[in-house]
């Protein structure tokens, strides 16, 4: 078995990846920034309802990637490349099947789509079904066009040589439709150069891994037995993806069906900032899955448990600061951006803020189920999930509007995923005397995070009481600060004394010193 460098591989995709996402969060910020002022929040929501879409129409590729990644965690272990080779060629033929069903599919859409926007008429008399097909044709490329090619650099903990490409196409696309609003502030063409730039880049990619993976080609074919297990957790993972997809992507439909584009835009400036959140921590996740999913392989259950713990210890306490700082900097931040008039209440702001937090409780867990393979286990949690949360959007997103559909989020998440999915992983790998303990300690961490927030909630609101008049600009200024310094210092406070804070202090001054010593003549 071959032991992959789980540490170094892991802070070279973790590194890259933060660098990618500051690309990818503060230019496509500046891009819907420009789309808002230039063309109108109207166009944003027509952009946000056709993405939802296709989110719903992506549930095709029913998890294949994942699944296919799973599955070569232990031939890239074992160096069987004929495996290797059988899986990605099987990968091909799969995605063929699924670029010509959604091509199919979404086409089938089309004479229903002026169910899905509620406006009359559409924002600067567009052709929405030409705009549709722009983002249908984005999607398709995207597997006709070498997709299963980025099976390989993943499974190999090598996702830093993605990152690097989307970096590139991310800055170029971004500059590339700012220019094109500002020239001729025509929609169309900023639509266009989303396909262009995803067959630019899948092309690059392509290219790439075959210089670096020569051996890694598709041919070959799985037996039965195989295609059998692959199968299977593609099941697990298609049930998991309809999940996810139904947190956001059916919420901007419902918004646009009951509420109109306008709000959906609103809704999704505010979805947006906590995602660009998510997506950042993100990172972490996924750097650290191949490596997991090799430590599964290769390690005890035991010693996977232990640095489960440990992961899960710091990652709250960042979670909980970063929590804070939503809390905090919502409001003046959106009242800068976009101004009171594109504005949600501080109910909605609470509740974006659960929604983040508990999406943040179930990372750790979901990195092991995933390590572990353990989709199809958790089926029926992931299926009543996505029922209720479906259920639970049209009943309080009709009463209610904005704040129904973020409860309708947040209580089928709580509810059934967190503790519906810890009972599956432990119960089937870690095992189930253990999980009390796993509960227990999301409590302690969700109580001291709580805590934290409430203290540094109450120092901005002092502080910005004091300013008279009131300035926003310095609003956000104090409120940073005390975000930036009050957090950790409590933290430290009341972990500094733990075995998981002195594991963290010790592993990261051993690290230092292996660098120094690596540098060293």
């Amino acid at each position: 078995m071959i032991k992959l460098n789980r540490t170094r591989n892991t802070i070279r995709n973790i590194s890259y990846g933060f660098l990618y996402r500051a690309i990818s969060l503060l230019l496509p910020f500046l891009t819907r920034t420009i789309v808002i002022y230039k063309l109108g929040t109207e166009y944003l929501g027509l952009n946000s309802v056709f993405s939802s879409i296709l989110q719903v129409l992506n549930l095709a590729e029913l998890g294949f990637g994942s699944a296919v990644v799973y599955c070569l965690y232990r031939p890239i272990a074992e160096q069987n490349n004929a495996l290797i080779c059988a899986y990605l060629n099987a990968f091909r033929k799969i995605y063929r099947i699924i670029g010509f069903g959604i091509l199919l599919v979404g086409g089938g859409l089309i004479p229903v789509l002026p169910l899905l926007v509620k406006d009359a008429v559409m924002p600067g008399r567009l052709n929405l079904y030409l705009c549709y097909s722009v983002f249908l044709l984005d999607s398709v490329i995207g597997y006709l066009l070498f997709g299963y090619k980025t099976a390989i650099p993943q499974a190999v903990q090598r996702q830093d040589l993605v990152t690097k490409i989307d970096m590139g196409i991310v800055a170029a696309k971004n500059l590339c439709q700012i220019c094109l609003i500002f020239l001729f502030q025509n929609f169309y063409l900023f639509l266009l150069a989303i396909p262009t730039f995803t067959i630019i880049r899948n092309l690059i990619l392509v290219y790439l891994i075959d210089r670096r993976y020569p051996d890694y080609r598709p041919n070959g074919k799985l037996t039965e037995e195989q295609r059998k297990e692959l199968m299977t957790r593609v099941k697990g993972i298609a049930i998991g993806k309809l999940c996810i997809t139904s947190r956001n992507g059916i919420d901007s439909l419902c918004i646009s069906s009951f509420i109109g584009l306008a709000a959906v835009a609103i809704y999704n400036n505010y979805y947006y900032i906590m995602n660009a959140v998510v997506s950042i921590s993100m990172i972490f996740c996924t750097s650290v899955m191949p490596g997991v999913g090799n430590s599964i392989i290769t390690e005890s259950k035991e010693k996977n448990l232990s640095d489960m713990k440990h992961l899960e210890f710091i990652y709250m306490i960042l979670a909980g600061w970063v929590a804070v700082c939503l809390f905090c900097l919502y409001q003046p931040f959106m009242q800068l951006w976009m101004g009171k008039s594109r504005m949600l209440g501080m109910p909605e702001v609470i509740l974006f803020v659960i929604y983040f937090y508990l999406l943040k409780m179930g990372d750790l867990r979901w990195i092991y189920q995933e390590g572990a393979g353990l989709w199809w286990d958790c089926r029926y949690v992931t299926v009543v999930e996505t029922i209720l949360n479906l259920v639970l959007n049209i009943l309080l997103g009709k009463r209610f509007g904005f704040i129904g559909i973020l409860m309708a989020t947040d209580l089928s998440m709580f509810f059934i995923n967190f503790f519906g999915s810890a009972n599956v992983v432990f119960s089937r790998y870690f095992g189930r005397e253990r999980l009390m303990a796993y509960y227990l300690n999301h409590l302690c961490s969700f109580a001291i995070n709580t805590c934290i927030l409430a203290v540094s909630y109450g120092l901005c609101t002092t502080l910005t009481g004091w300013l008279i008049p009131s300035s926003l600009w310095l609003e956000l200024v104090l409120c940073g600060v005390v975000c930036l310094l009050v957090p950790p210092g409590l933290y430290w406070i009341i972990y500094h004394k733990t075995s998981n804070f002195k594991y963290w202090r010790e592993w990261i001054a051993s690290l230092i010193y292996s660098r120094i010593q690596t540098k060293s003549p």
